[in-house]
């Protein structure tokens, strides 16, 4: 199984599999690598999850990477301060990586353009604005999801991502590299 840091439903996931043993009475410590293997959500996302683990569930952190976040042994103005520091840190390295991400696509489509090709990304092919056109009047006549791939030769699942949502190319590029 893949997992991305990225996705949110995946970070839910993580998270409450490893909360489940805790919730469950069957530990009282959450080990983690480090914050921001853990959550990108900020400050405000930190000291959320944190609070939730300590006050609601009883239990302590521990980050083997950062031991001074440890809520067993860590003073509490210290780590509250260093919390608020690696917190913020996780968030912004994630929104620095996502904008490389767009920018990495936005030049994979300029040069492929420039060739009268898709870009490619991984194993897949990025939609251009043409394809975008093309699978607006497909299924404005109503066209499967299925058909349309076939059709434009992209794959299903970026076809349902655009169908779905009325996705850009601009957009389902940032949804398949973040």
């Amino acid at each position: 199984m893949k997992l991305s840091a990225w996705d949110e439903s995946t970070a839910a996931e993580v998270h409450r599999q490893a909360l489940a043993p805790i919730e469950a009475g069957e530990a009282d410590t959450l080990a983690i690598w480090s914050w921001d293997r853990f959550s990108r959500e900020g400050i405000e996302g930190a000291f959320g999850l944190l609070r939730h683990l300590e006050e609601h569930l009883g239990a302590q952190l521990y980050s083997l990477q950062e031991p001074f976040l440890s809520t067993a042994t860590a003073d509490r103005q210290q780590r509250e301060l260093m919390l608020s520091l690696a917190a913020w840190t996780a968030r912004w390295e994630s929104e620095r990586k996502s904008q490389r991400l767009r920018a990495k696509v936005a030049s994979k489509r300029i040069h492929a353009a420039a060739l009268g090709q898709r870009a490619r990304w991984g194993r897949g092919q990025l939609p251009s604005e043409a394809d975008a056109a093309q699978v607006r009047a497909l299924r404005s006549e109503g066209r499967t999801v299925r058909e349309i791939a076939a059709t434009v030769g992209l794959s299903r699942a970026t076809i349902g991502r655009m169908v779905q949502g009325c996705v850009s190319p601009q957009a389902e590029g940032q949804a398949t590299g973040s």
